[in-house]
């Protein structure tokens, strides 16, 4: 049994596990960046709602402690997010690169403006880091809201690439 793995499953990927699925003996493996992204904001989504729960009943046994108001508010607002997550998948995952996009300009903008200001031993790698950093935020920033489309699956995607490119087929849908 000869096993392919698709990476992509918008139309070219999808066309493609369709024609091999009609040869015997062929094991088909389809792997959709969108879906996986999709699939990790809602599983965001259930984190944020439990820990919204565990935050009420930390709040509920610390109630005559000087952090009461913390907990609940930590609770209310874990709670909400969840649900807004959960409700709409997709907008979330705009709002979460978006989000991630301006959280990567800043923390280089910081790295870099510390490791020119500080000299303290491995400012040079801080420097490096910063600049890296603030690439990576320009990038999704500029390829926002496509960008949305792959960026909490790119690791995943990543690992499985190599995979992918070993697929015996020689077709042009396989990688």
């Amino acid at each position: 049994m000869k096993r392919v793995v698709i990476v992509g499953g918008f139309f070219a990927g999808l066309n493609c596990a369709r024609k091999l699925a009609s040869y015997p003996g062929v094991r088909i493996t389809l792997i959709d960046s969108v879906a996986v992204t999709v699939m990790s904001i809602i599983f965001f989504g259930w984190v944020l709602i439990f820990a919204g729960i565990v935050e009420a009943v930390q709040a509920l046994l610390h109630r005559t402690g000087s952090h009461f108001f913390l907990h609940v508010l930590d609770a209310v607002f874990s709670f909400i997010v969840g649900m807004m997550l959960l409700r709409n998948s997709l907008a979330s995952l705009l709002v979460i690169t978006l989000l991630l996009a301006v959280y990567f300009v800043v923390t280089g903008i910081y790295r870099i403006v510390a490791a020119l200001t500080m000299r303290v031993p491995g400012s040079g790698w801080m420097l490096v880091d910063g600049i890296i950093t603030l690439m990576l935020g320009i990038l999704v920033w500029a390829q926002w809201p496509m960008a949305a489309r792959g960026s909490s699956a790119c690791s995943s995607e990543s690992t499985l690439l190599p995979s992918a490119r070993k697929c015996s087929w020689p077709l042009p849908c396989c990688g």
